[in-house]
């Protein structure tokens, strides 16, 4: 069954955990990074929200888990690539 993650996302990532839980991270139009997260089940647990406020280059993006944290890279506007880490289960990055 397809499942409508965004309406208008691109440069799609999408990583899982060894618990199953699956984060899907991607650029807006708009410039920023949203992120969805699913339980084991495909339910959605976080719905698509802001991680990454502007200035984000329309380049691929990556995610993934590693000893309890999601990682989360893309390429900014200014600096180059970038990595942000999760420690709360994907909700925050920083």
């Amino acid at each position: 069954m397809d499942t409508v993650v965004s309406a208008s996302g691109t440069r799609v990532s999408v990583a899982i955990n060894p618990m199953g839980k699956r984060v899907v991270a991607f650029r807006t139009t708009g410039g920023d990074i949203n992120r969805v997260i699913y339980d084991p089940q495909g339910n959605v647990i976080t719905a698509s929200s802001t991680v990454v406020s502007g200035g984000v280059n329309n380049d691929q993006t990556a995610i993934g888990w590693r000893l309890g944290n999601w990682y989360l890279y893309y390429h900014n506007n200014t600096g180059g690539i970038t990595q942000l880490i999760s420690v709360d289960d994907g909700e925050t990055f920083a």
